[in-house]
Order: structure tokens, then C-alpha cells, then sequence
């Protein structure tokens, strides 16, 4: 199959990789997702998103309000610049000088936040 895909040009391989990325996000949905949703219920708020930065078209890292402490939860981000839910993909944590500082990479999943009502 990813053979006959890669022969073809324009349109009709466009028409192709497109039921490619389809089935990508669903099994991201079911794999990564629902897992999360039926574990732990519906994403928790880790409120701003102080020292924002994007990463990509779905992806970002900052410092959240709320400290996350495990990779492959569902966060809502209630930053006005992100509005989101998203997976965390990675955290990190800083102890030093006094001070302790969580930074957290999460890939952004568009349209989550608005079909669970947050």
C-alpha cells in the first residue's frame, strides 16, 4: 500500500496521505486519549502559561500555574494566548537558589477544549 501511495502525483496523493493522517489521529485519540479520559476524567486546569513558547503547530513548553507531575495527562491550559487542552509530552523541574520552577511540553489537541465545553 505505501508503495502504490507513493506513486502517485498530485491530487490522488493528496486524496491518499490524507486517509493516512486521518488514521493517525485516531489512533493517537484511542492510545493516548481515551485512556487518560477514562483513568482520570476530564482534563485538569493547570490555570496561565507564564514563559510560553511555541515549539510548533501543535506543540508548546512553559511554566504552568499548577505544578504537573507526570507525562501523558490531559491538561487545559486557561492561558487567554493558548485556550487548550493538551497531552503532556514532557516536564521538568528546576530546585535551586529557593526557588522550585515546573516547565511542562505539551502537544496541543485543536478543538478539545471547545468540544468539552472548558
Amino acid at each position: 500500500m505505501e508503495h502504490a501511495v507513493a506513486q502517485l502525483t498530485g491530487g490522488a496523493a493528496d486524496y491518499a496521505r490524507a486517509f493516512s493522517d486521518a488514521a493517525d489521529t485516531i489512533d493517537f485519540a484511542l492510545d493516548n486519549v481515551m485512556p487518560q479520559l477514562v483513568t482520570y476524567g476530564r482534563p485538569d486546569d493547570v490555570g496561565a502559561a507564564s514563559d510560553l513558547d511555541l515549539l510548533g503547530a501543535d506543540r508548546i513548553s512553559f511554566m504552568p500555574s499548577v505544578p504537573i507531575f507526570w507525562t501523558g495527562r490531559l491538561v487545559f491550559i486557561s492561558d487567554p494566548l493558548v485556550e487548550e487542552v493538551g497531552q503532556v509530552t514532557g516536564v521538568n523541574f528546576n530546585f535551586g537558589g529557593g526557588m522550585e520552577n515546573n516547565r511542562a511540553t505539551v502537544r496541543l489537541l485543536p478543538g478539545a477544549a471547545a468540544s468539552w465545553g472548558l
